[in-house]
């Protein structure tokens, strides 16, 4: 018998419309503990497997399922994903394909290094260890694009992009390009004045997806001068990202290192003016894991919808000054971190056009589903 396992998942970005996701995976074995590791290694319990091929996913309204499915890829398993499903539905249909598999060379390590392939939208990753030949299989994999990285030593890195068919074998070559060396500062958006204590480090990316979630070589803090350095990080695409730490955003820029050679690059923080104040709503949630603060849904009635901003909208600055230096976190705060009856002005690129809205902003209601 073939089991089934529903888990609910309640993400961040749904959780306050009352969505989720229902993650639906193919076990390898026909009888035994079937439960997912989630991403801090506990085993969750996926609900009831029913003889009938339905999976129970429990009750998810009060939204504390595991959030993440750390799976492992060398299982002979599949998985779909359906998104928006509201608590209390019956009804939900999910089709199981036959599992597929990545089979990959990597070239140029110094050392044999680990293989992962992340799937974004499921918001998961798959690792397999690297033959002394060079070679690594991930199997077990649904259907969909997946993101392949080698991670060496020393700052080693290679990255592909594979599409796995149902039932298929998608090949890669990952060939480490070189490394590089870091050279940044930060700086605070309002002041210029160099930042100290901020701690940053590099990741790397595939055209413009967002990062994947591993960081290479050690991550310090920056000194006085606002300086960081990392002297081995993987050359090629990467993003040079630093942490919020509650009272300062973070700060990120997406750039291209030249292999062998030492890249400079200069990051902007936004500062809280009372870490402990509420922020002022404006009525728009951002298009997730983008580097330009573009809107991707705006709450009807609220101050965004009154002052004519719409759905694609790229914010491109705030009270005349270009943000584009910025991650849309720090935008958010340049924009609401002020009292409710504030006006703000906020640039606007809409297709080929910008243009300037006046925004008075409110204090967040409580029924309010925006993001920002």
């Amino acid at each position: 018998m073939t089991q089934l396992t529903a888990t609910m998942m309640m993400k961040s970005n749904l959780s306050k419309t009352g969505g989720a996701l229902l993650l639906l995976s193919l076990g390898a074995a026909c009888s035994g503990d079937s439960s997912s590791s989630t991403d801090g290694g506990n085993k969750a319990d996926s609900g009831n497997k029913a003889d009938s091929g339905k999976a129970d996913a429990g009750n998810p309204a009060d939204g504390n399922m595991p959030d993440g499915n750390n799976a492992d890829a060398n299982a002979d398993g599949g998985a779909t994903l359906v998104h928006g499903v509201a608590a209390g539905r019956d009804d939900v249909t999910l089709r199981l394909d036959s599992p597929g598999t990545i089979e990959g060379q990597v070239v140029g390590f110094t050392h044999a290094p680990e293989a992962y392939a992340w799937r974004i939208d499921m918001d998961s990753d798959f690792a397999a260890a690297v033959e002394t030949s060079g070679r690594f299989q991930l199997r077990g994999l649904a259907a969909g694009h997946y993101t392949v990285v080698a991670l060496g030593t020393d700052g080693e890195a290679a990255i592909a992009g594979a599409d796995v068919g149902a039932g298929a074998t998608a090949h890669v070559t990952l060939t480490m390009p070189g490394t590089a060396v870091v050279e940044g500062r930060v700086l605070d958006f309002a002041s210029g004045q160099p930042v100290a204590g901020i701690v940053c480090g590099v990741r790397v990316r595939m055209n413009d997806d967002r990062p994947l979630p591993y960081w290479r070589g050690p991550r310090d803090p920056s000194d006085a001068a606002g300086r960081f350095r990392q002297a081995s990080t993987p050359a090629g695409m990467v993003e040079v990202a630093c942490e919020p730490d509650g009272e300062r955003s973070g700060a990120a820029i997406a750039t291209t290192l030249d292999a062998g050679q030492t890249n400079s690059v200069e990051l902007m923080t936004v500062a809280r003016r009372d870490a402990k104040a509420p922020l002022a709503f404006l009525g728009v949630t951002p298009v997730p894991n983008v580097y330009a603060p573009m809107v991707q849904s705006v709450e009807a009635g609220s101050p965004a919808a009154s002052a004519g901003l719409a759905a694609g909208d790229v914010l491109v600055a705030v009270d005349g000054r270009n943000v584009g230096s910025l991650t849309p976190e720090a935008v958010s705060w340049l924009v609401c971190d002020r009292a409710a009856g504030t006006t703000v002005r906020v640039g606007v690129r809409r297709g080929a056009t910008t243009r300037e809205l006046v925004v008075r902003l409110v204090a967040r209601p409580a029924d309010a589903t925006a993001a920002w």
